[in-house]
């Protein structure tokens, strides 16, 4: 079975029902498949032979799930390619998995990549050629390749993974059942389909879901829409549940039975702030490109920000740089395994890999365990900073330094220094129209941490560096005079 078959089934099923509703109307699961299969038939009349990688750059859901499912019927492979990337970085993506057509907004066709456009029919949007040859790439090592998801680079250069057919199948059957998701569930979706589509979208789907595309409303427009249409479930990340909780006070979610977050590690502040503000616990997921959502805190409210545990049949353990399991209540590297586990990466710093089916996949994620086996995050492997010696984990910094309440977020970076290898320093962005109280800053980081972790210098900033996905990237700080 391939990936449309999903769309496919749940036509036969529930072609008159919503699939998908947005500020524009409703789009039934029927007419899903007509946009679909215009764009299958626009890809076909032009020639676009069977493998070829087609991107995807729109972020209205209606036309992202129909480009999506037309590239499938074509028998090519997707990769989703975010239209708010900065143009060089889209242009790298393209470059580096070899695109031979980009589906993008004909709003946006104008300023993209020189190429033949082809008109597609019913729907607001060209196909574009570029210049690659993609017929001896993706093919020929991963022959049953479905779509190729970008990581989202927070620690360095982002890298495709590739994902089967049968890869997608067995984790969207997997998210569907922990989700316990069904046909008369209806979903707010604010997350970009760019970087979330598998684990959640094409599983809401399965399940005969109605999707609310959110991702481009503000958080008043949200809740109304939510709503108005009697919103069951959401997917979104804690800045938007922090959003929300901010919003019109007199709006609210009265059908809402399951509020997901995830693609960040989700504070406390903002888990108690909508748990006050809509009466629903927040649930931490732990997801991964290459894997799915292993991990979940079905945990008690007062430690929203736990990982949670690894949830059947997914599996996980933790490792030293041996490779050899840790005791709990020590630091290790989190590996986990499961149904849905990717391919390999067709670009990027692995190399073109190739994985066996019950290969263990190194997260880079540092975390502990308790004796429950209940999963604490302590950082990326890759961002711990090294200061004269002591290892320290930007993110415990940084969750004591929202815990100001005139700190809105912050971002703890390493600058070189001479003689420490690298000092500490933390950019804030506080609430409007608060002073910028360094003291107290540090004050509450030395009441909460241990003294090597303080940060040496603190810089008041309009905003901080964010992936495509919304994530903070972690590189290395510009030096630069203080601002606070």
């Amino acid at each position: 079975m391939r990936t449309e078959q999903i769309l496919l089934n749940a036509v036969t099923e529930r072609h008159d029902a919503p699939a998908i509703i947005d500020h524009r109307g409703t789009t039934s699961y029927g007419d899903l498949l007509h946009l679909s299969k215009r764009v299958a038939d626009s890809l076909h009349k032009a020639g676009v032979p069977r493998d070829s990688i087609v991107a995807i750059s729109v972020l209205n859901a209606r036309e992202f799930l129909a480009a999506l499912f037309g590239i499938l019927l074509a028998r090519c492979v997707a990769i989703p390619i975010s239209p708010q990337l900065p143009r060089p970085e889209q242009a790298r993506v393209i470059a580096d998995t070899k695109v031979s057509w980009t589906i993008l907004s004909r709003a946006d066709s104008a300023s993209t990549l020189p190429g033949d456009a082809l008109e597609i029919v019913d729907l607001p949007y060209l196909a574009v050629r570029m210049e690659s040859d993609t017929l001896q790439g993706v093919a020929s090592r991963f022959p049953n390749a479905a779509v190729i998801r970008h990581t989202s680079g927070t620690t360095g250069r982002s890298k495709g993974v590739v994902i089967s057919h049968r890869g997608v199948l067995e984790r969207t059957e997997t998210c569907e059942a922990l989700l316990a998701v069904n046909k008369r569930d209806v979903v707010l979706a604010p997350l970009p389909l760019a970087y979330h589509f598998v684990a959640s979208a094409l599983s809401f789907l399965r399940a005969g879901a109605t999707i609310i595309d959110c991702a481009n409303l503000s958080p008043t427009q949200t809740l109304e829409l939510g709503a108005r249409h009697n919103a069951t479930l959401m997917y979104g990340s804690p800045l938007q549940y922090e959003l929300l909780s901010r919003a019109v006070p007199t709006l609210s979610l009265p059908s809402l039975r399951l509020a997901i977050s995830t693609s960040a590690i989700l504070p406390s502040t903002t888990a108690n702030l909508f748990t006050a503000r809509f009466g629903i616990r927040l649930t931490q997921v732990y997801g991964v490109i290459e894997v799915g959502l292993p991990l979940w805190n079905l945990s008690p409210s007062d430690a929203p920000s736990l990982l949670g545990r690894c949830m059947p049949p997914y599996e996980m353990d933790v490792v030293d740089n041996a490779g050899a399991s840790v005791a709990p209540g020590e630091t290790g590297e989190l590996i986990v395994r499961g149904p849905g586990l990717f391919e390999g990466y067709l670009c990027g710093d692995e190399g073109n890999s190739i994985r066996g089916r019950d290969d263990w996949f190194h997260t880079g994620d540092l975390v502990s365990t308790d004796e429950n086996e209940t999963v604490t995050y302590q950082g990326r492997k890759k961002s711990v900073i090294n200061c004269a010696g002591n290892k320290i984990f930007p993110e415990e910094v940084e969750s004591v330094l929202r815990l100001a309440p005139d700190i809105r977020e912050a971002r703890v970076v390493a600058e070189p220094h001479a003689l420490l290898g690298n000092l500490i320093v933390a950019e804030v962005i506080t609430e409007p129209g608060s002073t910028h109280n360094v003291r107290a800053w540090r004050d509450l980081c030395f009441s909460q941490l241990s003294s090597y972790k303080v940060p040496k210098e603190f810089r008041v900033v309009q905003s901080l560096p964010i992936t495509g996905s919304g994530k903070v990237t972690r590189h290395m700080a510009e030096p630069q005079e203080a601002s606070a």
